[in-house]
C-alpha cells in the first residue's frame, strides 16, 4: 500500500463527511483538511513519515493543540472515530474524545513543539 492511498483515504473519508482542503493543503496540494463545527476548528494532515497524521483543534488561530498519531494499518478507523465527533467536540471536552482515538490508536502523542509526548488514556473521567 503506496503514501498515495493513505493520502486518497484520509481526503476522501473526510470529504465525504463535509470537510474541506485547508488553504495550505490547496497551495501545497497535500492531504491537509479541516472541518469547523460553529466551536473549533479541527485540522487533519499527513506528517513526512509514512503511516503518521497529524490532528489539531483550536478555538483562535492562536489556541489550540496539535496532536500526531501513528496508525499507518487503522487510519479508516482513526478517520470514523473523528468523523463521530466532528460535530460535537468543543474545546472544554476535547480531551474525552481523544481519549476514544487513543483506543483506536495507542501511539497518540501531543505535538509540543519540540517534543512528542505520549498521551495516555488513563480513564479519569469518572
Amino acid at each position: 500500500m503506496g503514501d498515495n492511498t493513505f493520502d486518497e483515504l484520509l481526503v476522501k473519508t473526510l470529504a465525504d463527511a463535509g470537510w474541506k482542503k485547508t488553504y495550505r493543503g490547496e497551495k501545497l496540494n497535500k492531504p491537509e483538511m479541516e472541518f469547523n463545527n460553529g466551536e473549533v476548528t479541527l485540522v487533519i494532515g499527513t506528517r513526512p513519515d509514512p503511516g503518521w497524521i497529524t490532528f489539531a483543534i483550536f478555538d483562535e488561530p492562536e489556541e489550540g493543540s496539535d496532536f500526531a498519531l501513528e496508525c499507518p494499518d487503522n487510519l479508516a478507523e482513526v478517520l470514523k472515530r473523528v468523523i463521530s465527533f466532528q460535530d460535537k467536540i468543543s474545546f472544554d471536552d476535547y480531551k474525552q474524545f481523544l481519549s476514544e482515538l487513543v483506543r483506536v490508536c495507542p501511539k497518540t502523542y501531543v505535538d509540543t513543539g519540540d517534543d512528542f509526548v505520549p498521551l495516555i488514556d488513563n480513564d479519569d473521567d469518572a
